[in-house]
Parts: C-alpha cells; structure tokens; sequence
C-alpha cells in the first residue's frame, strides 16, 4: 500500500502534467491516509481552481487552514482562500482573505495584484445592486396564489386578526426578551421562552410542518415586527428536530436567519444560557451538508454581532470555537 508522501509525490506529477482532475483524486486517497496534512489540502484545492471547482476549492482551503500550517503553507491556503471566494463572488470577503495574506507576507505582489483587480469589481457589484433596488417592481394579475406562498402566508395574521390585535389592549413586554431583567438575575424558564416563541405562530398547524426546512427557510422573509417571537422560536428548537429537518442539507437561507436570530439573542440576553445554546446548535449546522457554502451567505455584520457579544460576555475557549465555526480567523 502507497504512503501520504509518496501518493503526493504522484498527484504532483499529474499536477505537472496539467491532469487536475487525476491530481485531486491521488490527493483525495492520500488524505485518507493523512487527514491533518495541511498540504494535501492545499495542493487538493489549487487542483479544483484549475478546475475552476471553487466550492470545492474553498472547502479545502477551510480544512488546510483548520490543520495549523506552518506560515508559508498558511500565506498559500489564504491566497486560494481568497481566489475560491472570487470565483464563487463573494469578492468582499476575497478581499479580506488577501489583506490576510499582505499582513502575514507584506511583499506577496500576487496578494496585491488581486487586491487591485478587485477594486473595481466590488465597485461595479455595488453600482449593480444599487440599480436593482432601483428597478420598478413589476405587478402581474394572478387567479391565485402560487403553491409554496401558501405555507409563509400562515405567518402573516390577517386583515381580521389585525383589526383584532389593535382593539385590544397592548401586552407589556416579555420578560425573555428584556436584558434589564436578566442582568438582575430574572431570567426566564427554558420553557416560559419556549411557550413565548411559539406565540406568534399558529396553533392548528403541526410541529412537524413548522419544522419543516420549507417553513424555517421562509422566516426570514417575516415582517420585522414578527421576528423577534421567530428569533426565539429557532433558538429553542432541539438539534434533534434540526437532523431531522436538514438531513440533506442545511438551507442557505435558514442558516442566514438562525445567524441573525443568534446576534439578537446574544445582544439581549434574551435566553439563559444562550452562548452554549447557540454554540451547540453551529456544532450540529457545521455537520450538515452544505453548511460552509451557506455561511458564506451570511451577513457579515451579524457575525460580527456575535463574536463581539462572545468575547464580553463568554469565555476565551468559547471565543475561539465560535471563531472556527463561524469561519473567522
């Protein structure tokens, strides 16, 4: 049976030979072997750039950087970091890989050289989505709704229910979403937070279907008033019903709520225990198919949110395990 060093040796000879897809498979066996080495991951990954597989590529750089390469091997992982995400377009956070790499190797002309190249493609991204938002919205008269609005329309409370909601008298606000109270030792029960996220959600609908990956991933077209229960409500759902839900992958656009719903928890206190909650919920997401890519959708300033809330109010320990999850070095 071939070793790790010499099945690289072979994928990098078909490297060489410009055999990228026959280099990533020799790579791929040799991982099997050596599943730490940081290298095979990066020469793995610059095989899926040639192959212009940057998904793929971006995985790998994620899973070199995770073995703690030595700073050179680390200048190389950042820098295809940085062009996988390039090539998947997500060019503000390629930026971020490049300026990673001029601040470990200052004199990488290639790093700058990208740097440049992407000025004006952010720009133009930016102008583009400026334009979108511009655009007028098009109206079209329908006999009916389409089949899959029917399930995010239960989340909206009628005309009727409205009317209903206005002539009655306001509740005061939930002691589970107050950080005045739970600075002074009052936190909520578990399931008095539970019963409270549930309340805006109807009661003739099954669990089973408003766990289902179709109802979660609608949340997060929930008006603003609505959220706040629905921020609670995925908070305090169990990794259980999450396998169950994700078996085939985690949705993008789910994971984008959860992560919002996360920044809120943690900024108002609103559930006890919610750094542990929360760090055992990314453990299981970081499991699921699909996982890295979806985080990639995420928005920055909540991830942010996040960690900041961590490191004020978290341990050092739990600060590093929420970066690496988090993928934020």
């Amino acid at each position: 049976m071939l070793s790790a060093e010499v099945l690289k040796a072979e994928g990098n000879k078909a490297f060489a030979a410009q055999q990228y897809k026959k280099a990533a498979k020799i790579y791929r066996d040799a991982l099997k072997l050596d599943s730490h080495n940081a290298v095979l991951y990066s020469n793995r990954a610059q095989c899926f750039l040639r192959l212009q597989d940057y998904p793929r590529a971006l995985k790998d750089c994620l899973k070199g950087l995770n073995c703690n390469p030595e700073e050179k091997l680390l200048v190389k992982l950042y820098y295809r970091q940085g062009q996988a995400l390039k090539g998947i377009g997500r060019l503000n956070r390629a930026k971020l890989a490049f300026e990673t790499v001029l601040k470990t190797d200052p004199s990488n002309k290639l790093a700058y050289s990208e740097l440049l190249a992407l000025v004006p493609l952010i720009a133009a991204a930016a102008e583009k989505s400026k334009r979108e938002k511009r655009q007028e919205i098009k109206i079209e008269d329908v006999d009916e709704l389409p089949e899959d609005f029917s399930a995010k329309a239960k989340l909206i409370p009628s005309d009727s229910e409205s009317k209903e909601d206005k002539s009655k008298p306001k509740k005061t606000a939930s002691p589970s979403i107050d950080a005045s109270n739970t600075s002074k030792g009052t936190e909520p029960k578990t399931s008095e937070i539970k019963e409270e996220s549930k309340a805006e959600f109807p009661d003739d609908v099954p669990f089973g279907e408003r766990s289902s990956m179709h109802y979660l991933a609608g949340l997060k077209n929930l008006p603003p008033q609505q959220k706040e229960k629905a921020y609670l409500y995925v908070v305090n759902l169990t990794d259980e019903e999450y396998k169950t839900t994700f078996d085939t992958g985690i949705d993008a656009d789910f994971l984008q709520f959860f992560i919002e719903a996360a920044a809120f928890v943690c900024t108002e206190n609103a559930v006890r225990n919610w750094d542990q909650i929360i760090l055992k919920h990314l453990k299981t997401f970081s499991k699921f198919g699909k996982y890295e890519l979806a985080l990639l959708m995420c928005e920055d300033k909540y991830i942010d949110e996040i960690l900041d809330n961590i490191e004020m109010k978290s341990s050092p320990s739990n600060l590093m395990t929420y970066k690496f999850l988090l993928n934020r070095d």
